[in-house]
């Protein structure tokens, strides 16, 4: 049986806590787990961890880019020598959205994990006054529509990091409004003011 915690205080710091026991065996202790991630940027992570019975010591870092992901970890064992470990993924949503197919749930449910950005777009008129349209995200110089959302006068989207966008804006009787997108230029929130001309 496994019950485990976990902390953010901060969007790139992580606590992670949990207790183990084998049911199967009366012996061996409750085995506590007990482990830190830090995003030093967007591209890297720092892990550290420590549990009990046994007693094992570990530490790693993660280098995320583009979908890829490399990992090195080290662990000391309180009765064998250290070992180490090498690890090397790919996102597959990366080809799902590169092809412009759609993408399966369980992808989209993986991607409210991994890091992203958020854009909180404010819609108005030459007037100031907050306006009604609709939002297309395509990938930069592509047809694939990633994302279609409906704006009230604001609107708030999250975007993932390792991909370049064009944002469209467009409300009935106006000039649609383009911006395109370099995600490794984008800080973690900001807000974009668009005015649309009449046409």
């Amino acid at each position: 049986i496994v019950i485990g915690f976990s902390y953010n205080p901060y969007d790139d710091v992580g606590t992670y806590l949990d207790f183990s026991k084998n049911l199967d065996d009366m012996v061996v202790k409750v085995n506590l787990h007990i482990g830190q991630e830090f995003a030093i940027t967007k591209f890297l992570k720092l892990y550290f961890g420590v549990q009990t019975s046994p007693a094992l010591y570990s530490t790693g870092v993660s280098v995320n880019y583009s979908g890829l992901n490399i990992g090195y970890a080290l662990f000391h064992h309180s009765n064998l020598s250290i070992t180490h470990q090498i690890s090397l993924g790919y996102r597959l949503e990366s080809i799902f959205i590169l092809q412009g197919q759609k993408k399966p749930t369980a992808l989209i449910e993986k991607e409210k994990r991994e890091e992203f950005f958020t854009l909180k777009i404010i819609l108005k008129t030459e007037n100031d006054e907050l306006l009604n349209g609709d939002i297309r995200v395509y990938l930069k110089g592509t047809d694939s529509l990633l994302l279609e959302e409906k704006i009230e006068g604001d609107k708030t989207i999250n975007l993932f990091y390792g991909y370049n966008y064009d944002i469209v804006v467009t409300s009935e009787g106006y000039e649609a409004f383009k911006k395109s997108i370099i995600s490794d230029e984008i800080q973690k929130s900001f807000s974009l003011e668009v005015k649309l001309k009449k046409r």
